[in-house]
């Protein structure tokens, strides 16, 4: 898949789709991201930060909705953690939050 630059201009965010628990303390979580600019880059940083976070088992990605596919122990206020470790995977983020007021400001 491209690059899509047209997401430079996009201070990226993660929302969450889903959260359902799978067996006792094992759960899945869903997270969609917008304003990803490359599906390897962008996604592996993100695929880095993520397997930091305390109680990760595995974790996947749809292409085709942007969507993250965490399974991870623990309690469902780690999700904000886990959207957090996407937000911080953001690559060129100081850039792109700077384009991004600017394309507002416009």
């Amino acid at each position: 898949m491209a690059p899509a630059w047209r997401n430079i201009w996009v201070e990226p965010e993660a929302r969450l789709i889903s959260d359902v628990s799978v067996a006792g303390m094992h759960r899945r979580a869903e997270i969609e991201v917008t304003g990803l600019v490359c599906h390897t880059l962008c996604v592996n940083n993100a695929y880095r930060y993520l397997r930091k976070v305390d109680g990760v088992e595995r974790i996947g990605f749809d292409q085709e909705s942007d969507t993250f596919i965490i399974e991870y122990v623990g309690t469902a206020s780690k999700l904000e953690e886990l959207k957090q470790a996407i937000r911080a995977s953001v690559v060129a983020k100081g850039l792109r939050r700077a384009l991004s007021r600017k394309g507002n400001s416009s």
